[in-house]
């Protein structure tokens, strides 16, 4: 019982010293992990269409980043339904609607798809599949491909 008291009324009495590290050591830095990249490119060859029907039906996840006509678009998908859209001043089903429409304006707009982890719980946000309908009906009605 006197070693415990001793103890507590000797607490911040004396100054433990840290060890020091040597001088000549050099300083860790903590290492920064590789930034994980599914693709990168430009739509000449590949749609955002193919790419969001590949993330709509195999139900994964993805954040897709893009640069059209010098402004820059994100698009997050994750399980089969959209979780998030920017662009400009649009967001949402507007924001995946007007990219397309700059994309097809812009062949040469380049996409990086990087990884992405669900912030919405499962089932939630907008479904992809009506939403690529839509945009084929809007893209359709832009090229004239079919009658008004």
């Amino acid at each position: 019982m006197v070693a415990f008291l001793k103890k507590l009324f000797s607490f911040g009495t004396k100054r433990a010293e840290k060890p020091s590290p040597p001088r000549n050591a050099e300083a860790k830095k903590p290492s920064t992990a590789p930034v994980n990249v599914f693709a990168t490119g430009n739509f000449e060859h590949f749609s955002l269409y193919d790419i969001l029907v590949v993330f709509s039906a195999n139900n994964k996840s993805a954040k897709i980043t893009i640069l059209v006509k010098g402004k820059r678009a994100m698009i997050n998908v994750a399980n089969g339904y959209l979780e998030l859209a920017i662009y400009h001043a649009w967001m949402g089903k507007d924001a995946v609607i007007h990219i397309f429409s700059d994309i097809e304006d812009d062949p040469q707009s380049q996409f990086v798809i990087k990884p992405h982890v669900p912030q919405m719980p499962a089932g939630k946000g907008l479904r992809l599949e009506p939403l690529l309908q839509e945009v084929a009906q809007m893209l359709d009605k832009k090229r004239n491909t079919i009658p008004v």
